[in-house]
Formats: structure tokens, C-alpha cells, sequence
């Protein structure tokens, strides 16, 4: 019996296929070559909003601080996130995600950012300083629904639905839409706009950002980042920037700089605070816990007193679980 001819086995037809190949070959490459390399400062700096931009999937944070400042000689905080995917909501929606966030700090203290936290990091602009002393003690908690419409190359859209635990509860929903273009020479622009509602907090709203990095070989990155916010109930426009640094030195360790300031639009145009910092961030453990210390100087004015200075020391303890770790370019 003579033998068979092989079965030719077919392949799934290739999106990318109209385009010339070696035009959208070295596109691809470039694109997971430069998520990679973002993917990997945003991870090791502990920066979880571009990280669920870009590749979302299950993960948990637990990250607590203790500082002392001129004008007080403790405060703490910390702040607790999880994101786990919903297999069974992703046949309808798609990296349907549910995320829950709690927040507690003592007094002079804010807690430390985090990527998941959308109400103090998405619908307002990045803060470049703690709060004063006479700042009360803060608890927060919130839970939300998030979940892709659009992700096509570099380009998303997604949405989300949730509440803020606070009394009585702050139901909110938002829609984001995120464009990042690698521009060349290391350059790479991202721009995020948000569109919010907030029933019972500050109503409708909008948040831009924008965010410039030049990348200097694997190791060091440069950075200018803007944020911008309008709704119903703030102070008129509020606005933050900020410029920095991040190096790594070591696989396991990084040193970090940057200097920002804050500002809104009424009564009267003003700054709230600038603030120049410094720090060093240390890998613990295997890419699972990290410590960082940060000396930081402010000029901070608050409501009804003259600007003064507040030298301070921030130490914190970090703790990210990822337990699906993305694949770079696999949603893209």
C-alpha cells in the first residue's frame, strides 16, 4: 500500500496579512520589544495604571508606608488591591475584570498610589505630595466592574461601573480611552482621556493625561507626565505635573527622582504644593516584594495659610502577586 500524502494542516487566516510583510513584521517586533520594555519599568516601579492599560490580568497588591516629616514625626498608611479576571463574563466582555480596592491612613498621611485605585488615579490628577499633618485619618473602599470595548494595536478603549463604600455609597461609571505611539529614538507618547460620573460625589466630569518618556537604552528611563481635571464639583480646573527619572542600576534595584508640582483653577488661580524627591527601590524577594525609601522636600500652602516647607522620609513595603502573567502583545 503506497503511503499517504500528509494532510497540509490549516492555519487560522493572519489579520496582518494585507499588509507587506516585512513592513508589518518589523511593526510587530518593535511594538512587543517596546511593551516589554514598559511593561517591565511600570512592574518593577510599581506603576499598575499603565500595567492594566496593557496587559490586564489577576493581580494583587498590598503596599504600606510609614513617613516622617517636619511637621510630624509619624504617619502611616496602606492600601490593598485586587484584580481577577472573570472567565465566564469574557465570551460577552472582553478582559472582564473585577477590582476591589481598600485604602486606610492615619493622620498627615495619604495612602500610597495605586494602579486599581480609579476614583484618585484616573478621575483626578496624580498628587505630587502627602497631605499636610492636619490632614484627618482616611478609609476608603470600592469595587468595580472593568472591561475592554476596544483593543486594536495601540489603541484601547474600556469601560467600568462601580461603587465607592463611603456613606452614603458613591455608585460611578467611566470610560477610558488610551493611545500610546512609540514616536522613535526611544521616544514613546501616551495620551488618556476619562469621562466619569459620580452620583452623589463630583458629578460628571473629564480627565486628561498625558505622558512623554524617552527611553535610554534598557535601563534608564526619562519621563514628563501632565493630568488635568474638570467636573461639577472641583475647584474649578485641577491640574497636576510632574518630571522624573528611573534607573536601573541592578536587576534588582533602582534609583528614582522627580520633581512635580499641583495646581487648580478657583477661587483664585493657585499652587497647592511642589515637590522635589528622590529615592532607591529595592527588589526583596523575586520580583514579589519590594521596599523603597524616598527623601523629599515640599513647599506646601494650605487652605488660608502661607506656604511652608516640609522635609520628609517615606518608607515603604510592597507586596505584587501576578497570577496570570501577561504575555506581551497577546491582546494586541
Amino acid at each position: 500500500m503506497a503511503n499517504a500524502e500528509p494532510v497540509p494542516v490549516s492555519k487560522a487566516p493572519d489579520p496582518r496579512a494585507s499588509s507587506p510583510g516585512w513592513l508589518n513584521d518589523g511593526r510587530v517586533v518593535v511594538e512587543h520589544r517596546l511593551g516589554a520594555l514598559i511593561q517591565t519599568f511600570d512592574r518593577f516601579f510599581g506603576d499598575d495604571r499603565r500595567l492594566d492599560v496593557e496587559s490586564p490580568s489577576s493581580r494583587f497588591r498590598l503596599k504600606t508606608f510609614v513617613r516622617t516629616s517636619r511637621d510630624r514625626d509619624f504617619a502611616w498608611g496602606g492600601a490593598v488591591s485586587a484584580a481577577v479576571n472573570l472567565p465566564r463574563l469574557e465570551r460577552w466582555l472582553g478582559n472582564a475584570r473585577l477590582l476591589v480596592v481598600g485604602e486606610q491612613a492615619g493622620p498627615g498621611a495619604s495612602p500610597p498610589p495605586l494602579g486599581t485605585n480609579l476614583l484618585s488615579e484616573e478621575i483626578a490628577p496624580v498628587s505630587p505630595v502627602e497631605l499636610a499633618a492636619t490632614a484627618p485619618p482616611r478609609k476608603s473602599a470600592r469595587t468595580e466592574l472593568r472591561f475592554d470595548v476596544v483593543r486594536h494595536g495601540v489603541l484601547v478603549f474600556d469601560t467600568s461601573a462601580g461603587v465607592n463604600f463611603v456613606w452614603p455609597p458613591v455608585p460611578y461609571a467611566r470610560f477610558r480611552a488610551n493611545l500610546r505611539l512609540g514616536l522613535g529614538a526611544g521616544y514613546v507618547f501616551s495620551a488618556t482621556e476619562v469621562l466619569f460620573v459620580e452620583l452623589g460625589g463630583r458629578g460628571a466630569g473629564a480627565n486628561t493625561g498625558l505622558l512623554l518618556e524617552r527611553f535610554v537604552g534598557t535601563t534608564l528611563r526619562l519621563r514628563w507626565e501632565g493630568n488635568g481635571l474638570y467636573a461639577q464639583h472641583t475647584r474649578g480646573i485641577e491640574s497636576s505635573s510632574l518630571m522624573g527619572a528611573e534607573w536601573k542600576i541592578h536587576p534588582r534595584t533602582g534609583l528614582f527622582a522627580g520633581v512635580g508640582c499641583g495646581a487648580f483653577g478657583t477661587p483664585a488661580p493657585g499652587l497647592d504644593a511642589c515637590r522635589i524627591w528622590n529615592g532607591v527601590r529595592q527588589d526583596l524577594w523575586s520580583g514579589w516584594i519590594f521596599a523603597e525609601l524616598e527623601p523629599e522636600v515640599a513647599w506646601v500652602r494650605l487652605p488660608g495659610q502661607p506656604r511652608h516647607q516640609v522635609p520628609a522620609v517615606t518608607l515603604r513595603l510592597e507586596v505584587m502577586i501576578d497570577a496570570r502573567p501577561p504575555v506581551v502583545g497577546a491582546s494586541r
